[in-house]
């Protein structure tokens, strides 16, 4: 469920003035969390091989377990605090799975293949993520759930014995991230802010593996046009996040668009021309664009 606003002035509800965990017990929650993380990480760094296969799985399994039962302990405190620490714990608990199912499918266990492997344990984990999203509408589990269906998705395009130019790679997260951001807009998945910040994100990750060799210029034109889509789409919803991602498309890919089609002809100093008056035609369109803007008349 999304969360609910709470009365001003009522203790331990989200909304409310009066924290029952004030922010710097929860700095300390975090910071632990990573302590621990870090700590256990440096001592199973230098006795992992040492282990034997059925205690690796133990330890593994034990830690997701921990690690879930410390989210679900504070899923019912109405607290935004418990609400971020829930999320935090219960993303840790999907990298945790995936650890888990990574070495059941390793060597010393199913011994799969690289990308039938990265295929199990990413469809594990999207599941999981899935779930915990529906039971716990967080930003962390929006986010690790993307993550984890983009996971699946590269995995199943690696899947052939003769996997595709990196550019088709780009192509599919592209696809996905642009879906993601039109199934949030539709309100299907919540919170919708969060699908579009993952979806963009995604966008341009995807825009930038484009331009892999073989296909650098088409890659550099679609990143250029996705870049003054979300441009035009930013001035014209009046949308900062939009032009935000946009603006940093146009960082990415004009200048090396321009070298790479006009090479050393223009250099650099036209490159960056071309991106300020690009950016500050972008800005004098929102400010002409915006509601009660009026030219102060001649006096």
């Amino acid at each position: 469920p999304s969360e609910a606003t709470g009365t001003p002035g009522t203790p331990g509800t989200p909304g409310t003035r009066g924290r029952r965990i004030p922010l710097f017990g929860e700095a300390l929650g975090y910071l632990g969390g990573m302590l621990v993380a870090i700590a256990g990480g440096l001592l199973l760094a230098e006795h992992w091989d040492r282990l034997r296969y059925g205690a690796k799985l133990a330890l593994v399994a034990l830690l997701a377990v921990v690690l879930f039962s410390a989210g679900a302990s504070l899923r019912n405190v109405l607290e935004p605090a418990a609400q971020r620490l829930v999320g935090f714990s219960w993303a840790l608990t999907v990298g945790a799975v995936a650890w888990l199912v990574g070495l059941v499918g390793g060597r010393d266990g199913w011994a799969l293949e690289e990308a039938p492997q990265a295929l199990l344990v990413s469809a594990v984990a999207a599941i999981l993520a899935a779930v915990l999203w529906a039971w716990h509408v967080r930003w962390q589990q929006h986010a690790v759930t993307f993550v984890a269906v983009t996971a699946v998705l590269v995995s199943l395009l690696s899947l052939p014995s003769h996997p595709p130019d990196p550019f088709f790679y780009g192509v599919a997260v592209a696809a996905l991230s642009v879906v993601w951001v039109l199934l949030g807009e539709a309100r299907l998945l919540q919170p919708p802010i969060v699908a579009r910040w993952v979806g963009l994100l995604g966008l341009l990750a995807g825009l930038r593996v484009m331009p892999s060799e073989g296909y650098v210029g088409q890659g550099l034109v679609i990143g250029m046009v996705a870049a003054l889509v979300l441009l035009g789409l930013g001035v014209l919803a009046e949308l900062p996040l939009l032009l935000g991602f946009g603006s940093v498309g146009v960082f990415l890919f004009v200048p090396q668009a321009v070298f790479h089609f006009f090479g050393d002809t223009l250099g650099a100093p036209v490159a960056l021309l071309l991106v300020g008056l690009l950016l500050i035609g972008t800005a004098l369109l929102v400010v002409r664009a915006r509601p009660g803007a009026t030219r102060e008349e001649p006096g």
